[in-house]
């Protein structure tokens, strides 16, 4: 017996590109229901599901037609049901008209994630020469045994972090202004470092793509040495869509 492996949902009328495979080498296909269509592929009902390679299936699956512009709706990793009745009856026709307006929501849109990162010490560097009492504290610390001046010092990390915190802020808001122009919506994503100065995805409308990428060429020219910005997409666009159940939002 077999189940069906669901990746997304997308218009009843899309034509996939060939060939898309997923987990397992499967072929990608489309179970439709009116105007709405879920992507899946077999997975064999005895196969156990959730090993790295599954995931990294899943995700490619979904970021190749993010790149052919195949507008779809991701879902999260591990999502299945038994078969293409109960996709039709219980998750296409329950939700259409949510997946409808999502759908519209990116419709000749892209997701473009930007990442900055401070370079070296940039930031730390521009924190001495900007805080006073960053400066002040380490003068007065230096040379004094770690035992003899540990609430100077925990106090001195503390003026550090807020200090690092308000330029991350400033930095990620000069970011989003500049790329703004070119984007309709912008979403702010947990930094996964601490050096990062933003980890900002942007929904753009496709004939808006040349500007948003030359404003962060600009942009990175002005602050070369200082931070270095990534460029990740086109993507699903996971951080535009509803939150239904079994979706990724």
């Amino acid at each position: 017996m077999t189940s069906k492996y669901i990746y997304g949902v997308t218009h009843s009328t899309t034509t996939l590109p060939a060939p898309v495979t997923g987990i397992g080498g499967a072929p990608v296909t489309l179970v439709t229901h009116d105007r709405c269509g879920a992507l899946v592929s077999d997975l064999p009902a005895d196969r156990p599901l959730g090993t790295r390679d599954d995931l990294l299936s899943h995700e490619r699956v979904l970021e190749d037609l993010a790149r052919r512009r195949v507008p779809v709706l991701p879902f999260r990793f591990g999502a299945a049901m038994t078969g293409p009745q109960e996709i039709a009856e219980e998750l296409l026709a329950t939700n259409q008209d949510a997946f409808l307006a999502d759908l519209e929501q990116i419709r000749g849109r892209v997701e473009l994630v930007v990442k900055g990162r401070y370079e070296n010490d940039s930031a730390y560097l521009e924190v001495l020469r900007e805080e006073p009492a960053v400066l002040e504290l380490r003068e007065r610390i230096r040379g004094v045994p770690e035992e003899s001046s540990h609430d100077e010092r925990l106090r001195l990390g503390e003026v550090i972090a807020r200090a690092m915190a308000r330029k991350q802020a400033g930095d990620s808001d000069r970011l989003t202004a500049a790329l703004s122009p070119y984007a309709e919506q912008v979403a702010p994503r947990p930094p996964a470092r601490e050096d990062e100065v933003a980890n900002l995805a942007f929904l753009v409308e496709q004939g808006q793509e040349d500007g948003f990428e030359q404003a962060i060429e600009e942009l990175g020219r002005q602050w070369a040495g200082r931070v270095r910005l990534r460029l990740v997409g086109p993507l699903p666009p996971y951080d535009f869509v509803g939150s239904l159940q079994g979706r990724q939002s």
